[in-house]
């Protein structure tokens, strides 16, 4: 009885808690990691240095955004013929082959032990005839 109780506690409290921290991480500002004060240093002093490209970088370049939006793209399919998909069965250049024989298929065995071509020829046998 106690176990399915909290279980129904849980159903209902976990949505109620994931949309709580949800509210709170969109109604809280980002926080950027701390930074080592060598660093801040550095920074601060690029900054007073590059003021202008500062200014430049963050303000609205209202002609360039008039030209982008008179910018108009319109796309259309190219056909393609099919024969260029197909395989390049002209060719007369042969596949690579393996350097070593297929698979690794020991000639001796040790006693007590089988090897791949005996135990698939015992299960083709079974196949044939489960009876015996």
């Amino acid at each position: 009885m106690g176990a399915s109780l909290s279980r129904f506690g849980r159903l209902i409290k976990k949505p109620l808690q994931t949309q709580g921290s949800v509210d709170k991480l969109l109604e809280s500002k980002p926080i950027t990691a701390p930074k080592h004060a060598s660093s801040l240093d550095a920074i601060e002093r690029l900054r007073s240095e590059t003021a202008e490209e500062f200014k430049k970088r963050d303000s609205k370049d209202d002609s360039f955004l008039n030209m982008m939006k008179d910018i108009k793209i319109e796309s259309t399919d190219i056909n393609i013929e099919k024969e260029t998909f197909k395989k390049n069965q002209e060719s007369k250049r042969k596949l690579p082959q393996a350097r070593h024989p297929p698979g690794n298929i020991p000639t001796q065995v040790r006693e007590g032990k089988i090897s791949t071509q005996n135990l698939t020829e015992l299960f083709q046998k079974q196949m044939n005839s489960p009876d015996r």
